[in-house]
């Protein structure tokens, strides 16, 4: 097959293999016949709610810091700059929970949690903020990982 016709091939969908973008837009089918997408699901008051309280729950629970040790083993690291924002305050609009639990939520209902590193001048984080995973594109070119 030509360039072109590989470029053009890859942007091809149809009813039995739509676009992301129409998935992410309309839903995708269920074997009932219904249309159900991330945003449409949280419509329904048990999902919501069983959402609601894993995410509350999970975001209960100590999230330490850790240092891996060689040759194995790890170490916790109190005094870790993220520690503090994962256990305080990660922002200035939001309180530790919150914050986890947002992503949990994310996490459960879109597959990812994303939060987008806020640093200082010499590289040392000052705040984390959620961003909504619906917005982020990850990439990978060889062993390299990016996120748009």
């Amino acid at each position: 097959m030509s360039i072109l016709g590989t470029i053009l091939a890859a942007d091809v969908s149809d009813l039995r293999n739509p676009a992301l973008w129409l998935k992410q837009t309309f839903g995708s089918r269920t074997k009932a016949g219904e249309a159900v997408s991330e945003a449409s699901a949280l419509g329904l008051s048990s999902y919501y709610a069983a959402i609601r309280t894993i995410s509350e729950d999970i975001a209960k629970l100590p999230l330490p810091v850790y240092r891996r040790m060689t040759p194995r083993g790890k170490e916790k690291i109190p005094d870790h700059p993220v520690a503090k924002l994962l256990d305080q305050s990660p922002n200035d609009n939001m309180e530790a929970m919150l914050f986890r639990e947002t992503l949990q939520h994310h996490a459960m209902g879109w597959g990812n949690g994303y939060a987008m590193i806020e640093r200082d001048d010499l590289g040392v984080p000052e705040s984390l903020w959620p961003v909504q995973p619906w917005r982020v594109r990850v990439e990978q070119e060889n062993d390299v990982i990016t996120y748009n």
